[in-house]
């Protein structure tokens, strides 16, 4: 038997879009995730994939993946810029940064 979906509502001012999609992608073998967008929320509309007995537990991994996913991409805004110099001074050792040949 199917059942109804349950209806998270997140902040768009602490979770992208992204992070969201992640997170259900990461937990796609034991649940869907439908994303409702709305003017300053979006709606994750989550679903079993079967008659998991203990939803309360699947739905607190989907929080916890989510502030995983999320800190993820804050990490990775901070850091743009360092891994940005890594790879210029590694791609200039190496001549990938002549890509013209000149």
């Amino acid at each position: 038997m199917a059942r109804d979906a349950i209806r998270i509502r997140l902040s768009k001012e602490i979770y992208s879009a992204d992070s969201i999609n992640k997170t259900a992608y990461r937990l796609s073998d034991r649940l869907s995730c439908l994303l409702e967008n709305s003017q300053d929320h979006f709606v994750a509309c989550i679903r079993p994939n079967s008659d998991e007995p203990n939803v309360d537990h699947l739905i607190s991994e989907f929080e916890k993946e989510l502030t995983d996913q999320s800190l993820r991409e804050s990490i990775r805004k901070e850091t743009e810029d360092e891994r940005r110099l890594i790879l210029a001074h590694v791609s200039s050792k190496t001549g990938m940064a002549d890509v013209d040949g000149s």
